[in-house]
């Protein structure tokens, strides 16, 4: 039982890993996000990246947590919580990675 519980812990962790990678820009250049944090690319492919998880709200745009390594998660009435609070994901918190 106890392996078992391991294992599903263990998948739910990788997936939520998933959603962190670097992206390469238009421009043949990489950004990534911060440690614990996520990227994604607005409307026109710009990266934008959050400290903590971040989340789309309803106008297309995605709301982050200001926490590093922080979560967010959408109510019932569609409102973006976010622990630490949120904040819009912006471009001045990712990283540009170096050889």
């Amino acid at each position: 039982m106890r392996t078992l519980l391991l294992s599903v812990l263990l998948l739910f962790s990788a997936s939520s890993w998933s959603a962190s990678y670097c992206l390469k820009t238009t421009l043949g250049d990489y950004v990534c996000p911060p440690p614990f944090g996520h990227i994604y690319a607005d409307k026109l492919s710009n990266p934008l990246c959050g400290k903590g998880q971040c989340i789309e709200d309803q106008q297309g745009n995605y709301q982050c947590s200001k926490q590093d390594g922080g979560f967010a998660i959408k109510n019932q009435m569609g409102d973006i919580l976010c622990t630490g609070g949120c904040e819009p994901a912006s471009e001045k918190n990712c990283q540009i990675p170096k050889p």
